[in-house]
């Protein structure tokens, strides 16, 4: 099987959500590529060792949906729908060997896609709603591309947000962003300069210990100082001293 290979029943481009069309007068029971479909997939069961389940083809719209009934059919449907995505794209395999016409097959088990879909939509709705509020994108888990265009569908209703694809298969996914993204309020807040330095209140005067030592360290006295500058005797002291004097309790 191909690496790059992709069910046929889902759109590869999100924005292709057209139908093929089928023939008023088809009919489900005896086409070939259905009935192909369906004994490929009863085989398959059996080999898995199910044996209670029944698979019904339906004419929707313009396509065909073999569906699956049954009991513990849980391994059918697999995580978040992946085997049965799988077996989809094998009973399509399996019903193109055929020369009937071209018509379109998908899988469904137990009511699983209207549950999926709902899901999907309630996770656009949840995630639009974040994306508002917090006015930055949120990227989705990855999906195939029928459960992206679900996605894209559902936010193309909401406004203030938008969504596209990104990244390549099977790790595609969907972001969803703000039209009008909010400020992020977590950057550093520039000088006026615009050089981004932070501002730093200087003191004019020894308003701190540290200030006061350092600049009595620095101090240089004038030999030939009057009465009213600091001896030499007296800045050699203080330059010696410590920060703190001892202090006797």
């Amino acid at each position: 099987m191909p690496a790059s290979a992709e069910p046929q029943c889902f759109e590869t481009d999100e924005s292709d959500g057209g139908e093929g069309t089928l023939p008023d007068d088809f009919d489900v029971n005896s086409s070939v590529k259905v009935q192909t479909a369906i004994k490929y997939l009863t085989d398959v069961f059996h080999a898995l060792g199910l044996e209670k389940f029944e698979i019904t083809p339906i004419k929707r719209g313009g396509s065909i949906v073999l569906d699956i009934s049954g009991e513990k059919l849980g391994v059918i449907i697999g995580k978040r729908g992946e085997t049965l995505d799988s077996l989809q794209y094998l009973a399509i395999l399996a019903s193109n060997r055929s020369e009937e016409s071209f018509c379109r097959i998908s899988l469904d088990c137990n009511g699983y896609r209207e549950k999926r879909n709902e899901a999907l939509v309630a996770l656009a709705k949840k995630t639009s709603a974040k994306v508002i509020k917090q006015g930055r994108k949120i990227a989705l888990e990855p999906m195939n591309p029928y459960e992206r265009r679900i996605i894209h569908s559902c936010v193309a209703e909401i406004e203030g947000v938008s969504s596209r694809s990104t990244g390549t298969e099977p790790y595609r996914k969907v972001v969803i962003y703000a039209d009008r993204p909010k400020f992020d309020n977590r950057r550093r807040r520039s000088s006026g300069d615009g050089s981004g330095a932070r501002n730093y209140r200087q003191s004019g005067g020894f308003s701190t210990s540290f200030e006061r030592e350092y600049k009595r360290r620095q101090y240089q006295p004038d030999e030939n100082a009057d009465a009213g500058e600091f001896s030499k005797e007296t800045v050699d002291t203080e330059r010696n001293a410590t920060l703190y004097g001892k202090i006797d309790l």
